[in-house]
Parts: C-alpha cells; structure tokens; sequence
C-alpha cells in the first residue's frame, strides 16, 4: 500500500494582511515570537502564519486568515479565547 502525504498550499499571509498586523510563523514547537519573547500558542499550526494585531497597548489579537483565535496579553503572557468562539466546542 502506498501512503501519498502533502502539505496543503496556501498563499502566504504576509501578502495579504494589513499594514497594521504583524504576520508571525509558529514553529515546530508551535510557538510564536513578538517582541523578543516566546509564546506557546498550538502544535495544530506548526509551520503555518498567523497574524498579531494590536487591540490595546500590550494586548493583541491573533487572527489565522479571517477568523480570531483569541487575545495575546504581553504583558501577563497569557492567551484568551476569542468571544466570537466562546460556547461553541
């Protein structure tokens, strides 16, 4: 039996977005950087980009093509899940 995998192709991000909006690759470990600092967001996007826009000072939405995945808070290091996706699992 023959097993074909492939990676999806997908245009790249940084073509698309916004000037306002930080374009990110999450790692094989599934982090993303900003600013000198390292963040654990999900193995499900190794490899993939994600976008960062800033909502507050310090708080920003990561947004993966149209949908937001939630709220990165710089300063606490933490992530929130979107309102949007809220009650919908």
């Amino acid at each position: 039996m023959v097993r074909l995998t492939t990676r999806l192709s997908r245009p790249h991000r940084a073509t698309c977005d916004p000037a306002h909006v930080e374009v990110r690759r999450v790692s094989n470990a599934g982090c993303f950087r900003l600013h000198s600092g390292q963040q654990f967001l999900s193995q499900a996007l190794n490899g993939e980009h994600i976008g960062l826009e800033e909502a507050q000072d310090g708080i920003w939405n990561i947004v993966y093509y149209e949908p937001s995945l939630g709220r990165f808070d710089q300063r606490n290091k933490t992530i929130t899940g979107a309102p949007a996706l809220r009650g919908k699992c």
